[in-house]
């Protein structure tokens, strides 16, 4: 009994493994939304990562789709697909301030 259920055990993670190479390959045949946003903004991947403020790692993984290290999908998170926009669209926006000066009455507490 033992037996049979190490060989069912090992043939579900054997299943696993070839679907999770098979998307993965799959996966990285196909052009990613962020490849084509970075091909039509003519960026090499150096010049994405620098204008996305990311690691070259970060540009190399979401231009396949998937992460090299894991094999899981990858594509930006929300702030990078925002900045991705704002680049996209030639939009012109203020930096946050260093330091923005808070006045409180006096005699007021900080919760």
């Amino acid at each position: 009994m033992v037996q049979k259920m190490h060989r069912v055990k090992h043939k579900v993670q054997s299943l696993h493994l070839s679907n999770c190479c098979a998307m993965t390959y799959a996966m990285s045949e196909q052009i990613t939304e962020f490849r084509r946003w970075r091909t039509g903004m003519d960026f090499t991947q150096a010049q994405a990562a620098d204008a996305l403020g990311v690691s070259l790692s970060s540009v190399k993984n979401w231009d396949a789709g998937v992460d090299r290290g894991t094999g899981l999908p990858s594509y930006p998170p929300l702030g990078t697909r925002t900045l991705m926009s704002v680049i996209y669209n030639q939009m012109e926006v203020e930096p946050w301030p260093d330091r923005v000066a808070v006045k409180r009455k006096r005699g007021a507490t900080t919760p």
